[in-house]
């Protein structure tokens, strides 16, 4: 079987699936699942139907190295696009495959991925390895960058297509009252200080949609704040409802690659708070869709939220988002993987 593009994913989600499935009415694709991504999410994540041929790998390591192998030994490919260096199966492809035929999918951004020591010399010899980089946006552009890759770089603006919804026209609001946090409850998206900063403001309101292993200490730290509420997990296909009855989207994380939640919610209308730790901070948030500040600094991120409070700043930021175009994202994903 003659292949153009062969992925090699770590998990079903939804929004790697679709742009499987759209890439698959283009050209003819193979997709290798690891099957190694342990995140707790809701079922509706991993449920999407995938329209191409596809190989679920088994835990086995030896058994999946021989089911590749075997693979690349009778069919002939184009491109293989590794998603990331963090397998032993995707590294074993790397050095099996031709260079010219190599390339990798950069999630990993210069705020969380080392540079430098052992590690920072394995990836630049992983990198040698690869013709062409698909790197997320400008912060996961800068590692690859940082550790002086020399080959294509190709941009593609995200980590998949989301469910996107029609954007919603602009409507103006008459107070900022309503925020909002959905992912994970875990040291790393810092949800600590976004509690200890609205303890210091009881007229706004803090929804926290999600589920992790900080949940308990949390609850324990807002247990006296009228203002924090928990709702638990969400299903996925319920979300827009929140994003959209929120004022305001939240995300505060002290490391994170991209932040698909941060996509969802300007894609439901509503404008955004991100950390500079956010792996898509540059490339989706501006001074017409959001407010960035410094990830640690309690100071910034309560400047940031009396900034955005600010009734004609926020509706600027509402006509700001309400004309981003994200059917145009989605189109150029897609084509970033059918350029010559």
């Amino acid at each position: 079987m003659n292949y153009s593009l062969v992925f090699i994913t770590s998990s079903f989600s939804f929004y790697k699936v679709n742009l499987f499935n759209e890439l698959s009415m283009r050209k003819k694709i193979m997709v290798f699942c690891l099957g190694i991504d342990g995140s707790k999410r809701s079922p509706d994540f991993y449920n999407s139907k995938l329209d191409c041929d596809c190989i679920v790998l088994p835990s086995n390591y030896i058994l999946a190295i021989l089911m590749v192998l075997k693979f690349f030994i009778s069919n002939s490919y184009q491109e293989v696009v590794l998603g990331g260096w963090d397998s032993l199966v995707g590294w074993l492809i790397c050095l099996f495959s031709p260079k010219r035929k190599n390339s990798c999918i950069f999630e990993s951004s210069i705020c969380e991925s080392e540079v430098l020591g052992v590690k920072g010399k394995m990836k630049r010899f992983f990198l040698k390895r690869l013709h062409k980089a698909y790197p997320s946006g400008e912060l996961q552009t800068e590692l690859l960058l940082k550790l002086e890759f020399e080959g294509q770089i190709v941009k593609y603006g995200g980590c998949g297509i989301l469910n996107y919804q029609p954007q919603p026209p602009y409507e103006r609001r008459s107070e900022v009252k309503k925020f909002l946090y959905v992912g994970r409850l875990a040291p790393e998206k810092n949800i600590e200080l976004l509690i200890e900063v609205f303890s210091l403001f009881p007229d706004l309101h803090l929804t926290i949609i999600g589920e992790g292993e900080s949940e308990l200490k949390l609850k324990r730290m807002s247990a006296t704040l009228s203002n924090v509420t928990f709702l638990g997990a969400i299903e996925n296909i319920k979300l827009p409802f929140f994003y959209k009855e929120a004022d305001v989207f939240i995300l505060p994380s002290k490391s994170e690659p991209w932040g698909l939640v941060v996509e969802e919610a300007l894609n439901n209308g509503t404008p955004v708070i991100v950390s500079d730790k956010v792996g898509c901070s540059k490339d989706l948030v501006s001074s017409q869709t959001g407010v960035i500040f410094e990830s640690e600094n309690r100071d910034s991120l309560i400047s940031s939220i009396i900034q955005i409070c600010d009734i004609q700043k926020y509706n600027e930021l509402r006509k700001g988002v309400s004309l981003m175009d994200f059917s145009e994202r989605a189109r150029r994903q897609v084509e970033s993987f059918l350029l010559e």
